[in-house]
């Protein structure tokens, strides 16, 4: 213990040798990475004080690498543990840092990585006024191979968040989604510029790729390819966006299905039709809106099927709905469907377990009256089997083969 107070109290002559500041710092970031060893839940205050002590050796040594990996470390492991304030200090901790290192590639991965995880697109947007600026000032310098990587880490960060903006918007804003759907497809762009770029950098001096840090490079790798593996579904946004910026009649059916949506949403299925046809009328085939006129009809009849006096009129709804449901399949199949941020294979799932559901809904209408229940049921497990295999995460489908195992048909 007196060996520990007399090394500290001589800290102020000793911190002016470089050796001993990065000693020190090193001693900083071991008592910041500790409570990372411990088998008991760390609590939010051992985390401040860890910042605190990764603040301490920046103090000493502003250079030090070991900081960037004990930010990361400390801030997965707060992430985990539900401290809601880690991304918060660990940005203001790699402002600091990156001051003194502007080029430290592994503090922007870091960051890039951070910030992917709960989707602030306003800082990432940020990030791309530096790494942009940045890469333009290191034109054939080292360093620049490293700013166009981070700068492609940025924009497949942000591709996901504002895939997820535009979906949830499908059945609420129809604004939002036009204006997710543009973003998208100008952010995938520049992705694709930017990958072509980096090849070509590769090519004619493979020495920034050899010198470059294997993190970073795997990063990239992953994180761009998991943007683009979905090739055909590129294709179809690119296609989409286009439409809608040339085509008045086919974005005002993306609008005018949206509406409907919402409507149907609110269980409003008169003006919920009156949207879909509408959307029909600028777009013959707006695919989307003629499978929501389903929707539609299979809602309000299941609805109406447990009313004794309405049964005649749920019956109208779900056999219209069935007949009608095959020629949906024949053109998605075919063709594909049109709605920005649902994908061919989601939709062809959607209509599959949509058809499965109301066999389920024509069942429990005419549980006793139903002719060849056999091949009713037949029908029903081929089209959830379908419907898994385009979309294995589809709810609908999930829910009525479960409930198909535990109750039958």
């Amino acid at each position: 213990m007196k060996k520990v107070v007399l090394i500290f109290s001589m800290l102020p002559v000793l911190s002016g040798c470089a050796f001993i500041k990065t000693k020190i710092a090193a001693y900083y970031i071991s008592k910041a990475e500790k409570p990372l060893s411990s088998r008991t839940a760390i609590a939010d205050a051992e985390f401040i004080k860890a910042y605190g002590y990764v603040e301490k050796a920046l103090e000493y040594d502003p250079k030090t690498p070991e900081a960037v990996q004990a930010l990361d470390k400390l801030t997965d492991a707060a992430y985990r543990a539900g401290f809601s304030n880690a991304l918060e200090i660990e940005i203001n901790i790699f402002g600091r840092y990156l001051k003194n290192n502007p080029h430290s590639w592994e503090a922007y991965l870091a960051i890039i990585n951070s910030v992917a995880l709960v989707g602030d697109l306003y800082f990432l947007n940020d990030m791309v006024g530096v790494l942009s600026k940045m890469s333009a000032d290191l034109a054939g310098k080292p360093g620049f191979y490293e700013a166009k990587i981070c700068l492609a880490l940025v924009y497949a960060a942000m591709a996901p968040w504002v895939e997820s903006q535009g979906y949830v918007n499908v059945n609420k804003n129809s604004n939002i989604l036009l204006e997710k759907t543009k973003e998208y497809a100008a952010l995938l762009k520049k992705l694709l510029e930017l990958k072509q770029d980096i090849a070509k950098i590769e090519a004619s001096n493979p020495e920034f790729k050899k010198q470059a840090s294997s993190r970073i490079l795997s990063s990239y790798e992953v994180a761009v390819g998991d943007v683009f593996k979905n090739q055909k579904e590129i294709a179809r946004m690119f296609k989409i966006s286009e439409d809608i910026a040339s085509d008045e009649q086919f974005a005002k059916a993306v609008e005018l299905t949206v509406l409907g949506n919402a409507y149907l949403a609110a269980r409003e299925y008169s003006k919920a039709r009156a949207m879909y046809q509408g959307a029909l009328s600028n777009y013959p085939d707006f695919i989307d809106a003629r499978k929501q006129m389903l929707e539609a009809d299979f809602q309000e009849g299941a609805g109406l099927g447990i009313i004794e006096n309405r049964l005649k009129t749920a019956r109208q709804l779900l056999y219209s709905a069935y007949e009608d449901s095959e020629d949906v399949i024949e053109f998605a199949l075919e063709k594909g469907n049109f709605m920005p941020f649902l994908s061919k294979e989601k939709f062809i799932a959607e209509i599959y377990s949509l058809k499965a559901a109301i066999i389920s809904a024509i069942n429990a209408v005419d549980r006793d009256k139903l002719k060849g229940r056999e091949k009713w049921e037949m029908q029903f497990k081929y089209l959830l089997e379908e419907a898994l295999k385009f979309n294995p995460e589809n709810r609908l489908a999930m829910d009525l083969l479960d409930r198909y195992k535990k109750e039958g048909f």
